[in-house]
């Protein structure tokens, strides 16, 4: 994984970190994703979990990265076959608050 320092980077690849894609949309919004990553100018992603082939999806965009990239996904009621009752996930979450 490259270390980017700030100092390296382009106004534009600065600005492109703190963005994040919207994976939902098709191929075409992958591979606009993928060549922003490998141009450094994109710092996270969002794919939705029921987006099909979304494992691909991610791998393409980790592949493409030579740097850490933010992986996002709505997950508050579990992900991919993994369900959770909302009010379990929200009870979970208020409980390790007060750990």
């Amino acid at each position: 994984m490259r270390e980017l320092r700030l100092e390296e980077l382009t106004t534009e690849q600065k600005l492109g970190m703190l963005m994040c894609a919207n994976l939902n949309h098709g191929p075409a919004d992958v591979d606009y994703a993928v060549s922003l990553v490998r141009e450094h100018k994109l710092g996270a992603i969002w794919i939705q979990p029921t987006v099909k082939g979304r494992e691909e999806t991610i791998a393409r965009i980790l592949e493409a990265a030579d740097y850490p990239i933010l992986v996002m996904t709505d997950a508050e009621d579990g992900y991919g076959d993994h369900k959770i009752p909302q009010g379990i996930a929200l009870t979970a979450a208020h409980k390790s608050r007060e750990l």
